[in-house]
């Protein structure tokens, strides 16, 4: 699956956020996280115009939590975000607080021709 956007300023919602660190976990295919290494585990740089990509795999549920990818983002002038990332369609997000979840945190997955892609902008 890959999951890309743009960092926007949350002032405006259009300037682009250039060289955010964008640091990315979640669970692996058996519902477990490696905190020990890497699995599961990444840092992407957005652009010069704010754009980052990133490919990963599509995160099960486990237990009552929903599918969903943890992340925080970090630019110099902006306060640190930490949030997840849910996907739509997923039963078990009426199951913990990911109910309460804004809906542009839930993500839609469109299946294309070379795998799974997802738009997901972020606003500092």
């Amino acid at each position: 699956m890959t999951i890309a956007g743009t960092i926007f300023q949350s002032s405006d919602c259009a300037t682009p956020v250039a060289h955010a660190t964008i640091d990315i976990w979640h669970c692996d295919a058996h519902g477990s996280y490696d905190n020990s290494g890497f699995k599961c585990r990444g840092l992407v740089k957005s652009d010069g115009q704010g754009r980052y990509s990133f490919k990963t795999i599509f995160p099960p549920s486990y237990g009552s939590r929903p599918r969903h990818i943890h992340f925080k983002v970090r630019a110099d002038g902006f306060k640190e975000l930490t949030s997840q990332i849910y996907f739509k369609g997923d039963p078990n997000l009426q199951n913990d607080f990911a109910k309460n979840a804004e809906p542009s945190r839930v993500l839609a997955i469109k299946k294309m021709q070379d795998g799974q892609h997802g738009q997901f902008d972020i606003y500092l």
